[in-house]
């Protein structure tokens, strides 16, 4: 049975899946990484949670991805920490239990001196694939369908794991509620990326989870970014 091409491209958006470069030997220091941040501005400092330092979870060069979706279009570059312990699947505000940091531009960025921490995750260097269409998981399908799809939507439509910008959520659980704290939901907060349990990285969250970041839309709050993770 085939999928009507409207109701494809209706349900469709574009993705970025980043992969572990092979080859890591010239990947540049202002790269793309996983378990390693290495620029910040000159006012920043290595983060910290309750007086330990944070692990360095990722850095995501934008201006070299071969698609950059909507949310990201003005930004260059993204770095993500997270606390030892980040807890369980609750929303928390950035800089509580993990810090996102995003930069226009790489202009004034600087590197950032390492500091010892307890963290076990490797240096990983990443690539990013071409873009590919993504689909929603079942409780994002935002259309209605007709039956004869519906009943075998599975069959039709796939949504991409991994480190991925762009498309839509891997679902472990049930839909990313931004709205269930108010103050988040006032951001009207829209999914950007996702950083799976990645086990080249030596990274889990809880049992084999995903954790979705999510961007403030809101006149005025296109700043602000917000986090949640589900496990199994």
């Amino acid at each position: 049975m085939l999928v009507p091409a409207e109701i494809r491209q209706q349900l469709s958006r574009k993705a970025v899946i980043m992969h572990m470069r092979q080859n890591a030997m010239d990947h540049p220091e202002t790269g793309s990484w996983f378990g390693n941040v290495t620029c910040s501005l000159p006012s920043e400092t290595w983060p910290e949670m309750n007086g330990k330092p944070m692990f360095a979870l990722c850095q995501i060069n934008v201006l070299e991805l071969p698609y950059c979706p909507p949310l990201l279009e003005d930004m260059a570059m993204i770095t993500l920490f997270v606390a030892p312990q980040i807890g369980t699947n609750y929303l928390y505000p950035n800089g509580n239990q993990w810090l996102l940091r995003a930069y226009h531009s790489l202009d004034d960025l600087i590197p950032l001196a390492p500091v010892p921490t307890a963290s076990e995750i490797p240096a990983v260097a990443l690539a990013a694939t071409p873009p590919r269409d993504d689909f929603p998981c079942w409780e994002d399908v935002n259309i209605d369908l007709p039956l004869n799809i519906a009943e075998h939507y599975y069959d039709h439509f796939s949504t991409s794991d991994g480190i991925k910008l762009g498309g839509w959520p891997n679902l472990v659980q049930t839909r990313v509620h931004w709205e269930k704290i108010r103050k988040f939901a006032q951001s009207r907060p829209e999914f950007v990326f996702q950083i799976d349990s990645f086990y080249p990285g030596n990274w889990l969250w809880g049992n084999s989870g995903v954790g979705y970041v999510g961007r403030g839309t809101a006149p005025g709050r296109e700043d602000q970014w917000f986090l949640e993770w589900q496990s199994t």
